[in-house]
């Protein structure tokens, strides 16, 4: 035979009394019954000394006609140990001290219940990519290969153009110079003056006019009158 109790609370070192009536009957031939009686846990969890969870209580059978005695096996609780948890109400299950709705299922107002279908979420973008309304799409500065947002490499600047040569002259490197055959002048290219010629040589009977004396310029070079001052420039090419 198999009986259960209504659930109970147990102060740690109270003992509970359990009162049995047994019907024998008169064929039964063995004189003594042994009766087990078993502390269930709440969630199948039990202290740290699951020995004293278990009580045996052996009754005698009197003759037939002699009244069954009750015996009363008495079960004691652990003295010490935490309380057992609460119990879960609503359709909810324990997890660690809490109680929850198991999977599938959401809380409303204390009881589990499962929630109303509504539209699928939208697909989770990969790649690097991310969503624009119902789109994935590569951020800014990235293009799509395969499927994976690579970044886009942007060339350097191109370096600055060179000033721009004026008056007439022509780059040569970083410069700004005059082109051959040409002299600068006050910021501008112009050609040199031709040079002097000779002084004619002095005719017989004839009045020589006196010329102002110039230096004589190294080979290469005239006296440039008109340079301020004048000096010797060496001769365009």
């Amino acid at each position: 035979y198999t009986c259960r109790g209504k659930p109970g609370n147990f102060a740690p070192g109270v003992s509970a009394r359990i009162l049995l009536g047994l019907a024998v009957p008169r064929n039964f031939r063995p004189r003594q019954l042994t009766h087990s009686v078993r502390i269930v846990w709440p969630g199948g969890k039990g202290d740290a000394n699951p020995a004293n969870d278990t009580a045996l209580a052996t009754i005698p059978i009197a003759a037939p006609t002699a009244p069954p005695k009750t015996v009363t096996p008495e079960v004691v609780p652990p003295k010490s140990g935490p309380r057992p948890p609460p119990r879960c109400t609503g359709g909810k299950l324990r997890a660690g001290k809490r109680c929850v709705c198991p999977r599938g299922k959401i809380e409303v107002r204390g009881r589990c219940v499962r929630p109303k279908a509504g539209p699928p979420p939208p697909p989770r973008c990969t790649g690097g990519k991310v969503r624009a309304g119902k789109r994935c799409v590569c951020p800014r500065g990235t293009n799509d290969i395969l499927g994976v947002c690579i970044p886009v490499k942007v060339a350097p600047p191109p370096p600055p153009p060179p000033p721009r040569c004026t008056g007439g002259k022509v780059r040569a490197g970083k410069r700004c110079v005059c082109p051959r055959g040409k002299i600068e002048v006050r910021g501008r290219c112009v050609r040199p003056p031709p040079p002097s010629p000779p002084p004619a040589p002095p005719k017989q009977g004839t009045i020589i006019e006196m010329i102002p004396m110039q230096p004589l310029c190294p080979s290469g070079q005239y006296w440039n009158k008109y340079a301020k001052p004048p000096r010797c420039s060496p001769v365009p090419r």
